[in-house]
């Protein structure tokens, strides 16, 4: 009954262990598919990166261009559109001045406007890189958290690999003292059959 409770607990070890092991291969699959993500985050984020730096460059030019409109401006004594408009001399005169002003303001405002959208991308692109950025950290987060779940795996494992090992001497040690005993009695067979009395188990 020992031999075969041990026998059967040896059988159950082994199907636990084939468990973990399908678990642990599982688990290392999903991992790779966790990295290929985050390879693929890191390459989002170094593209984002870049097109941040574009945008704000873009930026930059906008700006010193804005203000090189307003240095000239003030070089050239543009005093402000509502006197060039009060200055005029006469109608045609005035007519003439609302057209050269309406002209400056729709060149002005098309590049406030350019600059607002470009300020709008780089906000946007900034959100971007940090939405990235905090996918890529829980990314590896799980990579860790996978890796201790494979690693207690493993430690799991080895305990009954341990465990059957222990098992198996066990049970080593029962045969053989049942192989000594049966060789005993074979012995003790032979003896009482050559001495012509009967053995009574």
């Amino acid at each position: 009954d020992d031999l075969n409770a041990g026998r059967q607990e040896a059988k159950t070890l082994a199907a636990q262990i084939e468990q973990l092991e399908r678990q642990i291969n599982e688990k290392e699959q999903e991992l790779d598919k966790i990295q290929e993500n985050i390879s693929s985050t890191k390459r989002q984020i170094n593209e984002a990166q870049q097109e941040l730096t574009r945008v704000q460059e873009e930026m930059v030019e906008q700006n010193d261009n804005m203000n090189e409109r307003l240095r000239a401006m003030y070089k050239n004594g543009d005093t402000g559109m509502i006197e060039v408009l009060l200055g005029s001399a006469d109608l045609s005169d005035l007519v003439s001045n609302i057209d050269m002003v309406s002209r400056i303001y729709d060149s002005d405002t098309e590049v406030l406007e350019a600059m607002q959208q470009t300020y709008d991308k780089i906000e946007e692109q900034k959100k971007q890189l940090e939405n990235l950025k905090s996918q890529l950290q829980k990314q590896e987060e799980d990579v860790k958290a996978r890796q201790k779940e494979m690693e207690a795996d493993r430690q799991v494992i080895a305990e009954k690999k341990s465990e059957i090992d222990k098992d198996n001497k066990e049970l080593e040690a029962m045969l053989n003292d049942l192989q000594a005993e049966a060789n005993a009695l074979t012995e003790e067979i032979r003896r009482l059959q050559s001495t012509g009395t009967t053995y009574e188990g």
